[in-house]
């Protein structure tokens, strides 16, 4: 019984960490 607003803060936060990851990335 996983809440929808919950998910979405979840996605947000993984979204957030691939963009961070791929800024380091590149540089």
């Amino acid at each position: 019984s996983s809440h929808p607003a919950n998910v979405n803060v979840n996605v947000r936060k993984l979204t957030k960490s691939i963009q961070l990851m791929f800024k380091t990335d590149h540089h």
